[in-house]
């Protein structure tokens, strides 16, 4: 994992970077009035970054090592956490609320995942 955050993780964060800066004017393709929408293209942005450092390569992880079934358990846990906090963000901050509810759960998912991962390391080498 360290090799990969070297990399791709550090790509990533130079990536995300890039488009938070840029996220005004990319959105002013759609028409002047999408510029507003920066912020949540900005906090999806963030989930993103919990996506790319830690959800998707500990997922493929739990893959490669024969555990797709930890896979769905992860998923199963994060859209049971996602209803409710989008129910609760929603009317609060609406479709910011929304981003931020998914952006969350990018983070805390992929959080989890590590989790698994890790235990099921121990747990193998305890074998």
């Amino acid at each position: 994992m360290r090799g990969y955050w070297k990399t791709f993780g550090l790509l990533s964060f130079a990536a995300l970077g890039v488009l938070w800066c840029l996220s005004p004017w990319l959105l002013t393709v759609f028409g002047a009035s999408y510029a507003e929408g920066a912020t949540v293209m900005r906090v999806f942005l963030l989930g993103s970054l919990g996506a790319h450092w830690l959800r998707v390569p500990y997922g493929h992880l739990l893959s490669a090592v024969g555990r797709a079934d930890l896979n769905t358990y992860v998923n199963g846990a994060a859209l049971a956490a996602t209803i409710p906090l989008c129910w609760w963000a929603i009317p609060v901050w609406g479709i910011v609320g929304a981003a931020g509810a998914m952006a969350t759960m990018l983070w805390v998912s992929g959080g989890l995942y590590a989790l698994v991962f890790e235990l099921h390391l121990r747990r193998q080498s305890q074998v």
